[in-house]
């Protein structure tokens, strides 16, 4: 999502600053700015507070929300299209899920066309919001703490994204990642 706004904003002759929180990887970082974009790099309660508040302080322009942006959730459903021009009757998909954004545009685009597929989330247990919040009824604040795994897990599912997610989706998943290089070893198959 940050590279491809600094992309935008460089065709347009746009200057673009990318709030992320403090633990985005370095690649990203590297290739945020490579594109033209500023970076921001901001402790993770007060990244936290820019995604819920739609703002950063400070900053003027226009903000695209990476999650509950009409555009970015319309523009990850071609993403369900494609997964199914390449795989027309898909019995499941499983989306990572960070704040919904993603979610929600793959899974509208995929139940639009096959209402019968099932969508299922998978998320850092270590930030597993949406698994949290369909065992509560409603979102509920869990406690994030970052892991190799940067674009998914979060501290809660945005309340304006919760009408949206908990129809499209599924079934949610935590998963543990933690111990994921011990868990699983490479295969010919993937990993098991």
């Amino acid at each position: 999502m940050a590279q491809g706004v600094a992309w935008a904003a460089r065709e347009l002759g746009l200057p673009a600053t990318i709030a992320v929180p403090e633990h985005a990887p370095q690649a990203k970082l590297t290739a945020i700015e490579r594109l033209g974009g500023r970076v921001l790099k901001l402790p993770y309660d007060d990244w936290w507070q820019v995604i819920v508040n739609s703002r950063v302080d400070g900053v003027e322009g226009l903000f695209v929300h990476p999650v509950q942006d009409p555009g970015v959730m319309a523009g990850n459903g071609t993403i369900g299209l494609e997964i199914l021009e390449d795989l027309p009757d898909p019995d499941v998909i499983v989306i990572p899920y960070g704040g919904g954004g993603l979610t929600s545009g793959i899974a509208s685009a995929v139940k639009a066309l096959r209402p019968a597929t099932r969508i299922v989330t998978a998320e850092p247990q270590g930030g597993a919001a949406l698994a949290a919040a369909f065992e509560a009824g409603h979102p509920v604040d869990v406690d994030y703490r970052p892991s190799f795994v940067d674009g998914s897990g979060s501290r809660r599912v945005l309340d304006s994204m919760w009408p949206l997610v908990s129809r499209l989706v599924d079934q949610a998943l935590a998963i543990p990642v933690e111990t994921w290089p011990r868990r699983c070893v490479p295969s010919r198959s993937g990993y098991a």
